[in-house]
């Protein structure tokens, strides 16, 4: 949250030059851009996996387990959930919170 990336949509200049108007739009703007690239790798045929951040922010841990063994990869659940456990704890709570 701290990138600077995370501020490119409040800066008009940058707004102006995509023909928006609201830091919203923006990144509205960029989530179909993302969108439009997951279409074009599945279209294209790449070997590819779509993973949903979201659902590790709540906690379902199920598409890491999916993507790890797609990929032919070992892991150790306690491992997994002490890394990702601790540092999504403060999302958690923040929307909890809310």
């Amino acid at each position: 949250m701290k990138t600077a990336f995370m501020n490119a949509f409040k800066k008009d200049d940058y707004l102006n030059s995509l023909g928006l108007k609201t830091e919203d739009e923006g990144w509205l703007w960029m989530v179909h851009q993302y969108e439009n690239k997951f279409v074009e790798m599945i279209q294209s045929g790449l070997n590819c996996k779509i993973v949903w951040p979201e659902r590790m922010v709540d906690g379902d841990y199920s598409q890491i387990y999916e993507t790890l063994e797609w990929l032919g990869l070992t892991y150790n659940t306690d491992s997994i959930f002490n890394l990702i456990d601790h540092k999504l704890w403060k999302s958690r709570q923040k929307e909890r919170s809310k």
